[in-house]
């Protein structure tokens, strides 16, 4: 399962968000530390999501892809 994550530069670093998870958002100094905290952000969801809905099935574990949209100017 693949999950996009929208990410946007702010303040010097950067700013995620995962729209399919509403509320499941993050922030870091650079990409790499952003890609970890979005996993650790994800996993935080799903479990949250898992306790306010426990007839709900979504494993993080189901996760094996983390899309980036990044803005222009990171990509040119």
């Amino acid at each position: 399962m693949t999950i996009k994550a929208i990410v946007e530069e702010e303040d010097g670093g950067y700013f995620a968000e995962v729209p399919s998870m509403p509320g499941c958002i993050t922030e870091a100094d650079d990409l790499d530390e952003l890609v970890s905290n979005l996993w650790e952000a994800i996993e935080g969801w799903t479990a949250s999501r898992r306790n306010f809905d426990p007839n709900a099935y979504i494993a993080s574990k189901n996760v094996d892809r983390l899309e980036l949209l990044l803005p222009v100017s990171k990509v040119a």
